[in-house]
């Protein structure tokens, strides 16, 4: 968001971070698996668009980043099960999806080794795969302070500042940063800040 809004000539674009270095909670923790492979249209849409982000991101900016695709597979067994694996693909292959519907006997060639003991069939998204989570996370924050956005690391945004109806600011632990336009990028705890301001958005961490 600290990008996008600087590049765009947004003005002063401030982020602040309340740990003491960016993509070091969950992001950094995570696996960085990106499939098209979900059970809902908007799901497949937006990882359309994202997984479009990701894999061209360092053709786009210039900034490296280790992505493979070496796609996902999901084994089912139960016929149940099975029936809406193979509605679910003829979905995802409306939207422009490749997805591959494999017997067992396909699936063993597709992965020699694999046991295919009681398996019905299995999906493959060959153009899913794998990024880095962190690696993404710096190169946006390169690209933001390279637009003139300004990055603050060890700086917990506690409370959205108000005068009235009218968005101020952010209260942080560092005291209070005026602006008249607040990103709630907080993650799961987005819910917490929002509060602050009277908005009730139903996320728990």
């Amino acid at each position: 968001a600290a990008y996008h809004l600087a590049a765009a000539g947004a003005g002063s674009v401030l982020l602040v971070e309340r740990a003491d270095r960016l993509g070091s909670g969950s992001t950094g923790a995570c696996a960085g698996g990106f499939r098209h492979q979900f059970g809902s249209r908007v799901n497949v849409m937006l990882s359309i668009e994202s997984i479009r982000m990701i894999t061209s991101f360092s053709e786009e900016h210039g900034l490296p980043l280790d992505v493979a695709q070496d796609g996902y597979l999901f084994l089912v067994k139960s016929q149940s099960m099975w029936d809406e694996f193979v509605d679910t693909a003829e979905m995802q292959r409306s939207l422009g999806v490749e997805v591959n519907v494999l017997t067992a006997e396909e699936t063993a060639k597709l992965i020699p080794g694999i046991s295919t003991e009681g398996l019905v069939g299995a999906t493959f998204g060959p153009n899913d795969g794998i990024a880095d989570p962190p690696g993404l996370t710096e190169g946006y924050a390169t690209l933001a302070r390279r637009a003139g956005a300004r990055i603050e690391t060890g700086v917990e945004a506690n409370a959205i500042a108000l005068n009235g109806d009218r968005v101020t600011g952010v209260m942080t632990s560092r005291g209070e940063i005026s602006s008249p336009v607040v990103v709630n990028a907080a993650g799961v705890w987005a819910g917490r800040l929002s509060a602050t301001a009277g908005i009730d958005l139903p996320l728990e961490p």
